[in-house]
């Protein structure tokens, strides 16, 4: 008897299309609720959490800890010129500190909108910004730079999109290559030459735009067996 249960009539013999459909969804019911709950991938919430996008995050180059009001000054300016108005948002951090908050004000939607104009109007297009200087007790100027919220999941795909443009670079010396963040691709000519894709916490892979790898005469065995060692030295490449 098949498996249609103690009180099927099927016979070993009889192969009706409803008993295959049957065994199939059974099988994948019993796969899909036997799921081990130690197994991990891109969807763990820590890894792959919903970033708060009602706020920003600042941090002075090499750690400098300089005052939260001078800070303040200079903040303000790159405010005002964004069209928001100060009391748009709240600045948290110590009194003396290298890191700071910007909270924006207003509900989820409304904090989330100043949040991403300010953001933007910081951009000045092909990976250049505004100048962000703060000076500190001495009055030497320091570089500051203000991000969004960004989840684990994000910030090792930035990492790894960051490599695979220090081990591309030296392979094509008379092109200028820059990485677009967001999707971590790393570009040439304003054309996607390769993106970083995650397969889990601690591990990844390369998707290749191979029209233009081609282009560029890159060795895609050389890119991945380079990008492969970096990855395991914190997981496995795949």
């Amino acid at each position: 008897m098949l498996l249609g249960g103690p009180t099927s009539n099927v016979q070993p013999h009889c192969h009706l299309p409803p008993c295959h459909i049957h065994i199939h969804a059974y099988a994948w019911v019993h796969i899909y609720i036997n799921i081990p709950p130690w197994v991990d991938d891109v969807t763990t919430p820590h890894f792959n959490r919903a970033p708060d996008a009602t706020k920003l995050f600042c941090n002075i180059h090499d750690k400098v800890q300089v005052a939260r009001n001078q800070f303040r000054e200079k903040l303000l300016v790159l405010v005002l010129e964004s069209g928001l108005k100060e009391e748009d948002y709240s600045l948290i951090g110590d009194p003396l500190d290298s890191r700071f908050e910007i909270q924006f004000a207003g509900d989820n939607r409304i904090a989330s909108v100043r949040a991403k104009q300010f953001h933007t109007s910081l951009q000045l297009g092909r990976g250049k910004w505004k100048a962000q200087e703060v000076e500190d007790s001495l009055g030497t100027s320091h570089k500051f730079y203000i991000n969004p919220d960004k989840n684990p999941a994000q910030m090792r795909r930035e990492v790894l999109a960051k490599r695979s443009k220090d081990i591309i670079s030296p392979l094509c010396i008379n092109k200028d290559f820059f990485v677009k963040k967001s999707s971590g691709s790393l570009y040439c000519d304003r054309s996607v030459v390769v993106s970083v894709i995650l397969t889990g916490e601690e591990s990844a892979r390369l998707q290749w735009c191979h029209p233009k790898r081609i282009e560029l005469k890159l060795e895609q065995a050389t890119v991945e067996e380079a990008f492969g060692h970096y990855v395991l030295s914190w997981g496995q490449f795949s």
